[in-house]
This record gives C-alpha cells, structure tokens and sequence, in this order.
C-alpha cells in the first residue's frame, strides 16, 4: 500500500463524529447574556445600591464615634461583597441552562437579599441584621445548590 493510498482512506477526527452521530456544539465559547442573568445582575446591583441609598440618612452620626471600627467594619463589607460576587458568578453559570423555575427564583432572591445586605453592611446601619440576612442567603444558596442535581453534573456511571 502506497503512502498517498493510506493519507486518503484515514478519516478526518471531525468527519468521524459526525459519523458516529455526536453533535457538534452550535455556540461559541464565551458570554452570552440572557434574561435569567440579566435579572441576576440587575437584580443584585439595584438590591445593593438601593439598600444602601435607603439606609445612608442618619449613619454619620454614629460611625464618627469609633472610625477604626468604621474601616474594620466596611473593610469586612468589601470582602463580602467579593463573595457575594463569587455566589453571583456561580449562580449565573447555572442560570445559563436549563432548571425549573422554583429554583431560578430561589437563586435569583438569595443573591438579591446578599447584595442588599451587602449595601447595608456598606453603609454600616443596621450591622446585625444585615449580617443575619447574608449569612442566611449565603447559606441558603450552598444548600440550594446541594439539592439541585443539575448544579454539579454527576458523572455518568454514578
């Protein structure tokens, strides 16, 4: 057999998949927005900057009594909102594919009330019940993400 004989029966890998009848993927990699991230993002940033502009009137008075306290306490804050952030990312990964809509809504409130407790820490006004209602989101959304069976595909012999 001549080596132009073997180069022209050897089958392209593509060729080959097509063949077997796997499909190709039809996206590009990349970000593609849609309405269930959009309401993600829009969400968490009006949560936030709301919750924040509506608890602002009267907090000067008592973070200038202690601004050491004030920085720990926005320093604090900012590491939140970065985890916040992080959830926010995690949860608009999932929204990207199917799932029932309890659970769409169920992402969607928990990292609204995050952002907004967030905003609150920020603004250091009502500290203790901001903190409540992150850590209750926060732990909400791990538990949330437990049940669901599709947040973490499972392998396939499993």
């Amino acid at each position: 057999m001549s080596s132009s004989t073997v180069a022209r029966s050897t089958v392209h890998p593509r060729s080959a998949v097509v063949a077997l009848g796997v499909p190709r993927p039809t996206t590009r990699a990349g970000w593609h927005a849609t309405p269930w991230t959009t309401a993600l993002v829009v969400g968490a940033v009006v949560a936030c900057v709301g919750a924040a502009a509506l608890t602002a009137p009267g907090v000067a008075g008592r973070v200038g009594a202690d601004p050491d306290l004030a920085r720990l306490l926005r320093a604090m804050a900012l590491v939140k909102g970065v985890l916040v952030a992080l959830g926010a990312g995690a949860v608009g990964w999932r929204l990207r594919r199917p799932m029932p809509w309890p659970f769409a809504a169920a992402y969607l409130t928990l990292v609204w009330v995050a952002g907004g407790a967030t905003g609150v820490l920020w603004q250091l006004a009502g500290v203790g019940r901001a903190a409540v209602a992150l850590h209750a989101a926060g732990a909400l959304l791990v538990v949330l993400a437990w049940r669901d069976r599709a947040f973490v595909p499972r392998p396939a012999g499993r």
